[in-house]
């Protein structure tokens, strides 16, 4: 009886780790597809900064000049 649970073990041990090595077959390509498009998404939005900082920039300007407009008519 013990013969026969130490070989289902080691069946299943075998079984466990032909899994995880087909998990690792299919995840890391995915992962590191993922990872490359998480790159090229960085890099885009990297070379967009300037633009959306300038952008930003120019709001806050307007939004100053406005307020003191306001504050300037109330004067």
């Amino acid at each position: 009886m013990l013969h026969k649970r130490q070989l289902t073990l080691k069946f299943i041990q075998r079984k466990y780790r032909r899994a995880g090595q087909d998990t690792l077959r299919t995840s890391v390509p995915q992962i590191n597809d993922e990872l490359a498009e998480s790159l090229r998404v960085l890099a885009e939005l990297e070379a967009h900064l300037p633009v959306i900082r300038t952008q930003a920039i120019k709001i806050q300007l307007m939004y100053d000049s406005g307020r003191q407009k306001v504050h300037g008519s109330k004067l």
